[in-house]
């Protein structure tokens, strides 16, 4: 469903309807995670709806240092 996001950490293929977001060295993966689940996602479609790559890659998310980006903090 629109707006469901999850961590993967085993290799997978996903079809066209899901969009998959590689990390950088600078990122936490919990922290991507909450930030994703934060932002605002309205889907478009007819029978499924869902999010483009171009409106995904233009979501901006602060990213902190590493150390402030712990969830513990």
């Amino acid at each position: 469903g629109l707006g469901k996001v999850l961590i993967n950490k085993i290799k997978t293929t996903i079809n066209q309807d899901l969009k998959a977001i590689s990390l950088i060295n600078n990122c936490s993966i919990e922290y991507l995670y909450y930030a994703i689940k934060t932002l605002s996602i309205e889907g478009t479609g007819t029978t499924v709806k869902g999010i483009t790559q171009e409106e995904l890659l233009n979501k901006i998310i602060p990213l902190p240092p590493l150390y402030i980006q712990s969830v513990e903090n």
